[in-house]
């Protein structure tokens, strides 16, 4: 379902008679008497009502987004519950875990289903608390609803979460591990003679021309060849074995 905005407009009209030297005038006169209350516009002046609907554009937000296995980044989501929905993927739940009015928006069961482990929290000590699963968000939760946050938290809360964290029990206790991501090298590329190619379609081909290249070839018995061509003119034997 999509979203109007409809303007109603109601019209009340009355008419007065004044004298005046100009038109000009007589509107200055009606006005002020206007103003001073001596006209009043009540329901008997009624002629008519109009309504005008717009589509309204669809609200966005700044967040930051925070995928498991990629880098946190600055978006742009719409604040509808289905667009909020589709980005956790289920049921939304708003974890404060901040000193500021910031919320951590997640998956409500995102442990229960077994999503990908995403980022740590951690309290002052560094000491973990607790494990965001599955794509989260982190908003403005100063309001009703939920809202963009500032430039400056932008910057921060990308910092603070830039990097995907991997988690791994020992001895019965959680830990944690921060890996950047690499960027992929290129494939190493093989030396080609492509470059030579032309050079030896060039000299075969002035060869044919030339009569430079073998014409004929002769097999013998005793396993030698003789290889007959003309250079400049005069015959030339060759003994190939």
């Amino acid at each position: 379902m999509k979203k109007y905005q409809v303007t109603i407009t109601e019209t009340l009209e009355k008419s007065v008679e004044v004298e005046a030297e100009t038109q000009e005038q007589a509107q200055q006169i009606v006005l002020q008497a206007w103003k001073d209350g001596e006209y009043i516009l009540d329901a008997d002046s009624f002629t008519g009502v109009d309504f005008e609907a717009k589509e309204t554009a669809p609200e966005k937000m700044k967040v930051v987004l925070l995928e498991p296995g990629k880098l946190a980044r600055t978006a742009e989501i719409g604040t509808s519950l289905k667009d909020l929905q589709t980005i956790v993927g289920g049921n939304i739940e708003a974890a404060y875990y901040f000193d500021e009015p910031v919320c951590v928006v997640l998956n409500d069961e995102g442990k229960l289903q077994g999503l990908p482990l995403n980022r740590g929290i951690y309290d002052e000590d560094k000491k973990l608390v607790d494990i965001i699963s599955g794509t989260a968000f982190i908003c403005d939760c100063s309001g009703e609803n939920f809202g963009s946050l500032s430039d400056e938290q932008l910057k921060k809360y990308t910092k603070d979460f830039k990097y995907p964290e991997k988690f791994y029990r020992i001895n019965n206790e959680i830990k944690n591990k921060t890996y950047r991501l690499s960027k992929k090298r290129p494939k190493p590329r093989l030396r080609s003679n492509n470059r030579q190619k032309p050079i030896l379609m060039k000299l075969k081909s002035l060869g044919r021309e030339n009569n430079w290249l073998p014409r004929q070839r002769v097999s013998r018995p005793s396993r030698k060849s003789t290889l007959i061509s003309k250079v400049s003119g005069h015959s030339v034997l060759m003994l190939i074995r």
